[in-house]
């Protein structure tokens, strides 16, 4: 044991710090720039709030969150100006929505790929 080795540590799936260099989805009135994005397993997500209202990046839909537990996320309020990062390590399609804002903001995707 001990040895030293170039494997990659192992991906811890959840929220992180705002990535500067990584996939972006932007708020604006009332939507989002990108309302299915595609992603590599491993990448961080950034959530940048460009919208003059606070919102939120919630997995699931209306009524149906899909908690962390489960493999969803919940951001909690970004304000205006704000960002939430969130790191994706599981291959799959997230469906998300704005609970500030769920009967407007719905639906929206992310696929993870491989």
């Amino acid at each position: 044991g001990g040895v030293e080795s170039d494997v990659p540590p192992a991906c811890v799936e959840g929220a992180v710090p705002p990535s500067a260099t990584g996939p972006t989805i932007r708020f604006i009135t009332l939507n989002v720039d990108q309302p299915t994005i595609m992603i590599n397993a491993g990448d961080t997500l950034t959530w940048i709030n460009t919208d003059s209202m606070r919102h939120t990046a919630t997995a699931g839909a209306p009524g149906a969150i899909v908690p962390p537990a489960r493999g969803g996320f919940q951001s909690g309020d970004i304000s205006p100006g704000g960002r939430w990062g969130y790191r994706f390590c599981n291959p799959r399609t997230v469906i998300w929505f704005c609970e500030t804002h769920a009967a407007q903001m719905n639906g929206y995707r992310i696929v993870i790929g491989g």
